[in-house]
């Protein structure tokens, strides 16, 4: 958890980086509550791929910065 928060520090803006994903979170929260269970896991896979690429993303340009 920790390690995540540092990633997240990293982001330029956590608005940005974290507004995108409001709608999915209740897009997911639906799913879950509709049973639709293996769709929830299709989007959540997705989701955190999308997290990811945006957190490396950042972390590479702070690295390109600090070069």
């Amino acid at each position: 958890m920790a390690e995540l928060r540092l990633a997240f520090h990293a982001m330029p803006s956590a608005h940005r980086f974290h507004e995108p994903f409001l709608a999915r979170n209740r897009a997911l929260a639906t799913l879950l509550e509709d049973g639709e269970y293996g769709r929830a896991e299709s989007e959540l896979t997705t989701y955190l791929d999308d997290a990811l690429e945006l957190i490396l993303g950042a972390l590479r340009e702070r690295e390109g910065e600090n070069a």
